[in-house]
């Protein structure tokens, strides 16, 4: 079941909108934080030298009041949530949860109440650091920089997905990626850009070589 799930928030997100996945009801408190810098300190707590980055993190708590395999929908309080538009990428987290998800915000509506109802949907909810170069950098062995690796298995159809930084890739270069503990290096080959945001560029590659 975790298996399928995975596919579907991983392989379909982008195609399949929060309507589309049957809701039910809930009430759950989540933890949000927002922006690519902190969704990759969220994701990658080993980014703060040594600090549990993730307890430390400032993040907003919401209440969740459905959710689907594609997302949640979350009232956001009176007066918070200032940053919020569609096109922001977040790192979400239960409270029963240890690892956060990522997902991109799709709906923001304001109520009677001054309160905005959003629709989050999920890219990943396994998603991990990974550490890429270009072949001319690793030519030069030059330094890698990090980026957000949405799973570390292809897609059916042989994609990987990249969160990065915003133009820190173009999309047009292969890659050496090193992911996981202890590491496996992966050669991708780019597949272009899925999506931009303000801070991040959502990137599809194809793996060239076997996991090793």
């Amino acid at each position: 079941m975790a298996k399928v799930l995975k596919h579907m928030l991983f392989n379909w997100a982008k195609e399949m909108p929060l309507r589309a996945s049957p809701r039910r009801k809930t009430a759950i408190m989540l933890h949000v934080v927002h922006g690519f810098q902190s969704v990759q300190g969220a994701v990658a707590p080993e980014l703060s030298e040594g600090l549990d980055f993730s307890d430390a993190l400032a993040y907003d708590t919401w209440v969740a009041e459905d959710v689907s395999a594609g997302g949640y929908g979350i009232i956001v309080p009176a007066g918070k949530g200032e940053w919020l538009k569609v096109g922001v990428l977040v790192g979400v987290r239960s409270e029963t949860e240890s690892l956060w998800s990522v997902g991109i915000v799709r709906r923001v509506k304001s109520d009677e109440h001054r309160q905005y109802r959003i629709g989050i949907q999920l890219l990943s909810r396994s998603a991990m650091l990974v550490y890429l170069r270009t072949l001319v950098a690793m030519e030069r062995s030059g330094k890698r920089q990090t980026a957000i690796l949405l799973s570390s298995q292809p897609s059916p159809n042989g994609s990987l997905h990249v969160i990065a930084r915003k133009e820190l890739l173009d999309g047009h270069d292969a890659l050496e990626a090193m992911f996981g503990n202890p590491p496996s290096t992966i050669m991708l080959e780019p597949q272009g850009v899925v999506e931009t945001g303000d801070d991040f560029d959502w990137l599809r590659y194809r793996l060239s070589t076997p996991i090793a």
